[in-house]
């Protein structure tokens, strides 16, 4: 019974949010059409079936009959190597959008997004016994806000390093305003590199610490270990995989057990009902609700995921937020 009441409540909710925010969401979706169709035309973009597809998906949007028919009935058939969201698109204007609001979503306490892999994260620089700086290496890191709840939770006698590794300029710009608080406090020392490697991660092990350092590189992520060999206590990545293409995934397996101890994968699982609620939370934002849906699709299913603990991964899952965590210790 309570159940049903509350999928009442939030459709009760769902609707109140479409009447009274139509305009600005409308706009939204015309401009994202827009560009969409004009990449369709560029010659030099190659993936026209990710566009093709973007560009229907962004249409259902318009109407909710219309997005519930393509939940249904033609989502689960496409090709999920060949789709890609919004940020994975040379907009940098939608990819900042994405970027500032799925940094929204994190910070909230519910669902609480981040929780789990904050969670194990901490555990194990709680617990570092190790000699040295401890190293942590975050792929694809972003706005970084898991390692800011992590520093703003924990002791400052804690000495460990952040290495977040990103291509983007856009995560960057996000990155630096989303820890400009802990920077300007004193609270984190703040490096900027172009690339790491043995070398360098040789020299942040064995510096003076006073605070936890985070390291921001640009390093390719799948060519991580032409650079480093097994040097990094963990290496752990949010979000991410699921971009990648079935060959990269395969790649990324291996890449990550030759540069770290300790592998944590967190991401989440794809299964119908996991549509629902980024339907109803993310509709007044357009990219975001790309990012969530599309990625959804992206997403290995549990059966997929089962499969690695026969390759020796432990596997955990959070059915409140749809995600998990796979985790390798080497």
């Amino acid at each position: 019974m309570l159940f049903f009441l509350y999928v009442i409540l939030c459709v009760v909710i769902f609707y109140v949010f479409i009447l009274l925010f139509p305009t600005r969401r409308k706009k939204e979706i015309r401009h994202i059409l827009a560009d969409l169709n004009k990449l369709k035309k560029d010659p030099n973009f190659k993936n026209k079936y990710a566009v093709a597809e973007s560009i229907v998906f962004f249409k259902s949007m318009r109407f909710i009959s219309i997005y519930v028919w393509w939940i249904v009935f033609r989502a689960f058939r496409l090709n999920r190597d060949n789709l890609l969201e919004i940020s994975d698109y040379p907009f940098s204007d939608w990819e900042g959008r994405l970027h500032k609001k799925l940094l929204e979503m994190e910070k909230r306490s519910f669902p609480g997004l981040l929780d789990p892999l904050r969670k194990k994260i901490k555990e194990e620089i709680v617990s570092y016994s190790g000699a040295g700086n401890q190293i942590l290496i975050d792929l694809g890191c972003g706005s970084m806000e898991v390692e800011r709840q992590i520093i703003e939770s924990l002791d400052s006698r804690n000495t460990f390093i952040f290495v977040g590794i990103d291509y983007s300029s856009v995560a960057l710009i996000h990155l630096k305003d989303n820890l400009k608080d802990l920077i300007s406090n004193n609270i984190v020392e703040f490096l900027e590199l172009d690339s790491v490697n043995d070398e360098v991660l040789n020299a942040l092990r064995s510096k003076r610490l006073v605070m936890p350092l985070i390291v921001f590189a640009r390093n390719d992520v799948l060519e991580l270990d032409k650079f480093i060999r097994k040097k990094a206590d963990i290496v752990f990545y949010s979000k991410f995989r699921h971009h990648l293409s079935s060959g990269h995934k395969i790649l990324l397996d291996d890449v990550v057990k030759k540069i770290s101890r300790k592998v944590i994968e967190y991401d989440d699982y794809r299964s119908f009902g996991n549509m629902v609620m980024p339907s109803i939370f993310s509709w007044l934002h357009p990219p975001l609700l790309d990012g969530a849906i599309i990625s959804r699709l992206r997403d290995p299913s549990i059966k997929e995921l089962n499969s690695y603990k026969d390759r020796g991964w432990d596997v955990e899952y959070y059915y409140k937020i749809g995600s998990y965590t796979k985790i390798y210790n080497g």
